[in-house]
This record gives C-alpha cells, structure tokens and sequence, in this order.
C-alpha cells in the first residue's frame, strides 16, 4: 500500500473518530394525564418514563435515546389511584430523565386524595431525574413521601413538593436516605406542607443545595421542618417560613448521623418557626457546623429548651446578619 494510500485511509479513520456522535438526546411527548397503561396509542406520563428508561419505544411513547431524555408534559392534572409497583406511583427511574412540564401552577402530578393505598410519586434508583416547572402533590411513602433519591441526584426548578407525607419516617417531601449519599438541588422551588418524623420538608443525607426557594409550613415530629444529616447543606436567598418540629430545629436541623455535616447559609431568611421539645432551636439546630452571613432570624419560636432562634451545639459563625424578636 503506499504512503499516499495509507494517509488519506488514516484521516478517514481519525475524522470518524472526531465527528462520530455521542448519545443524543431524546424528547418524549405525553398526551395523555391517564395512568398507565392509559388508552392504546396513547403517551401517559408512566410510560414515558418506562420508555426513557429502556431507550425503545413504548405504547405512543416514541422519541427515546440512549442520551437523557426529555419527557414533556403539557399542563393538566396527572392522578395516580394506585402504585405502579410496591411503593411508587410511577415507574422507578433508571435512566437520565428531564421532565418538562407548561408551569409548576397548571402541571401537576399527585396521588389521588382517596387512594385505597399509600405510594409515593417518584422513586430514582439510577441515572439523574430533573423536574422543571411541575408540581409533586400528596405523596405517602415510607421514606421520601414525595420523591426517594437512591445515591442518585434530583434537581428542582421553578417546581413544588407539596402536601406530601412520610410518616414515621423521613423526608416528606423529598428524602436521600441515609444508605448512600445523594444529591438534591432546588432553585427557585417552593417546599411546603410536607409532614414526616424526621425532616417535614425535606430528609438529605449528602448535598444538598438551595437557592432562590421558599420552605415553609412544613412539620417534623422529631427533628426539622428541613433537616440535612451529613455532607454538605449550601442554602442561599431562600426563606423559611412558619416550619415546626417537635423536639429540635423547626426549620432546619443540622445533625451528624453519618459524615461531618456542615451548612452554609447566605442571605436567607427564618421567620416564625417554632420548636416545641426539649432540644430547642425555634430556626436551627446545629450540633456540626453551620456559618451563616447576611441573614434574618426574626419571631422564631422555642417552647422548651435554648435557643428561641438557634441552638448552637456544634460550631457555629454568623456574620452581617440580624436576630430580632426571637
């Protein structure tokens, strides 16, 4: 073969390696709010995320790749009667899913008011699951009344995890567990009337991270209206509002029950929580460490125990910021 020959076989070669194309990405269109399997040809929202999980087409889901998906959901009430599977309204998410709703005030996805059963919405066992313009409404599970991250990453925006419940357990509105750390991120969402023991809002084991959201009217029956346990808490322009707690922490609880935990909160705002047991902290607990700047802790509240605004048990630094009316 010649030189010549050889050259332009191996610019071949090297341009297919340059130009040759990733995973793309998908977009699956749900045309209908009924739950699986719904009508045949339809696109319902559970068979849009099983399409998306197995990269095929399933029933009139069609559009699904081998890359993230993007699963759209024009504006309707999406009501699931019964569990897809044990404990899930919708099937478990495997995969890198997108879902795109019209508005966090015209889509919503909830669990009917008189459900025979308890299930939460959203289950993410693999892959990412990100949640754009959409509301998650009347979740019950065991852990994660709303959303259950499994080592897994969850991301929030312009989105409402509201009026879900877990229990005895943790995170109503969204919870990581404490077996593998995951990861929850939340901007400009709202977090709202969730009710669980640990962690009324939301339970993180992790990183977790907030920006320009509300958490607000959100109950613990031990610790926290939010509560993150180990890793990392960063929490910035986001009010919390009217959270409660039984024992310790009505708005936030910054514990150990796993790694060192430590929060960093700026420019935010804590008004009108309130604790009721023994431990204290009407705003925040904090036995690790938490370093608040610029920031408002006004009319918090603790029935029993120090700290009407926060319970310093662990290290903690607050610059810039204004404590009034505790």
């Amino acid at each position: 073969m010649s030189g010549v020959r050889r050259f332009f076989i191996l610019v071949a070669l090297l341009s297919g390696l340059v130009w040759a194309p990733g995973a793309r990405a998908g977009t699956i269109n749900v045309n209908s709010t009924a739950q699986s399997p719904g009508g045949a040809g339809n696109c319902t929202l559970g068979e849009a995320i099983q399409a998306a999980n197995t990269d095929s087409a399933v029933d009139g889901c069609s559009g699904a790749t081998a890359g993230s998906d993007t699963i759209v959901l024009p504006a309707g009430k999406y009501t699931l009667t019964a569990p897809d599977n044990a404990s899930n309204g919708l099937p478990i998410v495997t995969s890198d899913i997108i879902l795109q709703g019209a508005g966090a005030a015209t889509t919503t996805i909830e669990r009917a008011p008189m459900a025979a059963m308890s299930f939460r919405i959203f289950q993410v066992d693999a892959g990412s699951l990100t949640l754009n313009d959409v509301t998650v409404r009347g979740g019950s599970g065991v852990e994660g009344g709303g959303i259950l991250i499994s080592g897994t990453a969850v991301t929030l925006n312009d989105s409402v995890l509201t009026a879900n419940s877990a229990g005895t357990s943790r995170g109503g509105g969204a919870s990581t567990g404490t077996m593998v750390a995951g990861q929850l991120t939340l901007n400009n969402s709202t977090v709202s009337n969730n009710t669980a023991d640990q962690g009324g809002g939301l339970f993180v084991f992790g990183t977790l991270t907030i920006s320009g959201s509300t958490v607000a009217r959100n109950t613990a029956a031990t610790g926290g209206g939010s509560i993150h346990c180990g890793g990392t808490a960063n929490i910035s322009n986001t009010a919390f509002n009217d959270n409660s707690a039984t024992t310790e922490g009505g708005a936030l609880a910054v514990t150990a029950c796993g790694p060192a935990a430590t929060a960093n909160i700026s420019s935010s705002t804590f008004a009108r929580n309130a604790s009721t047991g023994s431990n204290g902290g009407g705003a925040l607990s904090n036995t690790q460490t938490v370093n608040i700047t610029d920031s408002i802790f006004s009319s918090n509240q603790a029935f029993s125990g120090p700290g009407a605004a926060i319970r310093n048990a662990g290290t903690l630094t607050v610059t810039g910021s204004t404590l009034n009316a505790n």
